[in-house]
């Protein structure tokens, strides 16, 4: 059976549409219902792990009750035992978000923050219990991180620290964009390849990097739209030269084209057959870095777009100057 990758993941739970506020307005959901700076906050979210250890400097790690339980996970965090303060060890990070809503409510939050997937159920329950709740959505662009960024600085109070953190990501983006493209990689036909072999179409976050980082998606150049999987015809006319994929740390290239070959289909793709060929290539990050849906995407933007720079420039005839 495929791996299920968290980046995948995260796309599926997108078709559940779960706004941030349960439904109300964004703004007028924190103002009328966080009087005060919360004090008990727990994370249910890995991308909310990955916020708040960003957000609150040390003087305010006590405000954080509980952490998700994968707030260390080897393969999808950024976050690492160091950026944990110790009250918060892995042991603490207990699978009461989504598991064992009577034990959420024993370690009695005032604020609890749930993700898109979570049931909507969990933020019923807690609110019937007079605790606050704030979901974060999942983002179609990079603009849906900088809304989340603004929102959790309200939520949590922490506003200036918000503030600080959309400057930083901000700075970031503009220095990705200045990165200079070869302008025959915009012509490249390019995908991007959950584990599981669906491809992102068009309306998917990785398709709005593409255009962040000047190149086409090829699957939305072609009408696909969303994430699914393809007959072997409709990736035969997709034909790309580029797959970009998400990988575990310690796989190597050859056991990521293993992978992709095992999938139906995939197999004929020249992209798969670049070592032997010269006529296609995979790029592979790592999970942590292509998954993410916090600031720290802009590590797995930065690192594409380069890469991606890298082996046009290779591909491009020596011409002396």
């Amino acid at each position: 059976m495929a791996r299920l990758s968290w980046s995948r993941f995260w796309a599926l739970m997108l078709l559940m549409n779960v706004g941030p506020f349960g439904g109300g307005a964004r703004l007028g959901w924190a103002s009328t219902q966080v009087a005060k700076s919360p004090q008990r906050i727990v994370s249910c979210s890995l991308a909310t792990d990955e916020f708040l250890m960003e957000l609150f400097k040390p003087a305010s790690y006590h405000r954080i009750v509980a952490l998700s339980p994968l707030a260390l996970h080897p393969v999808y965090s950024n976050l690492r035992q160091q950026d944990i303060p110790a009250h918060l060890a892995p042991s603490s990070a207990k699978a009461v978000c989504h598991e064992n809503i009577e034990a959420l409510l024993e370690i009695k939050p005032d604020m609890v923050l749930l993700a898109a997937y979570s049931s909507p159920l969990i933020a019923r329950r807690l609110g019937q219990a007079g605790i606050s709740t704030y979901t974060a959505p999942a983002p179609r662009t990079l603009g849906d991180i900088e809304q989340t960024i603004k929102d959790l600085g309200v939520a949590l109070g922490e506003i200036p620290a918000s503030e600080e953190l959309l400057s930083k990501f901000k700075g970031e983006r503009a220095t990705i964009k200045s990165l200079v493209v070869p302008p025959s990689l915009q012509g490249r036909r390019i995908i991007h390849v959950f584990g599981d072999g669906a491809v992102s179409g068009s309306q998917t976050l990785f398709d709005s990097l593409a255009a962040e980082i000047s190149i086409v998606n090829q699957a939305s150049r072609h009408g696909l739209k969303g994430w699914s999987k393809h007959s072997i015809e409709t990736l035969l006319a997709l034909n790309p030269e580029i797959l970009i994929t998400a990988k575990e740390d310690s796989e190597s290239l050859g056991a990521v084209t293993a992978r992709l070959k095992n999938i139906p289909g995939f197999a004929l793709l020249p992209a798969l057959k670049g070592e032997e060929t010269g006529s296609g290539s995979i790029i592979a990050l790592p999970e942590r870095e292509l998954g993410s849906v916090s600031h720290h995407i802009l590590k797995g933007v930065r690192t594409l777009k380069q890469t991606l720079i890298d082996w046009e420039l290779k591909k491009l005839p020596y011409k002396k100057g």
